[in-house]
């Protein structure tokens, strides 16, 4: 199946370990780095929007997080004229930052309805996992 699966773990200070876990056809990758529960909160937020807005991402990294400083990221963006989406995740070795998996999903608005909410209950603590399904 086609997913991608967020997960955190809370540390106690208002910083969390941030994890993906990537499954496609073709590949399937996992990592983790850290990140504010706020920024899985704006994410959300910017999902919310029909029709998307620009690319929505959520980018986890070093410093500028451009290049091998990104650790995490995904972005969801318009594919084709008949509403279907297509997420972009980029998975990174935190030991080697030159490792890293980039894959795609195909998915829907109907998949962000639903990975909406599980993100915001898992922002707040609520919800162990939010789950993006591909179509």
């Amino acid at each position: 199946m086609n997913q991608l699966t967020i997960r955190v773990v809370p540390d106690g200070d208002g910083v969390w370990q941030i994890h993906f876990d990537l499954h496609t056809e073709t590949f399937s990758g996992r990592g983790w780095f850290w990140g504010a529960p706020e920024s899985l909160t704006e994410f959300a937020s910017e999902l919310s929007t029909y029709p998307l807005a620009n690319e929505p991402a959520l980018v986890l990294g070093y410093d500028q997080m451009q290049g091998d400083d990104i650790m995490l990221h995904l972005r969801i963006r318009h594919s084709g004229t008949l509403g279907a989406l297509e997420a972009r995740a980029e998975i990174t070795d935190r030991d080697d930052p030159t490792c890293r998996l980039k894959a795609k999903l195909l998915t829907s608005y109907a998949s962000l309805d639903r990975f909406v909410p599980q993100l915001r209950a898992l922002a707040s603590g609520t919800r162990s996992e939010a789950v993006l399904l591909g179509g």
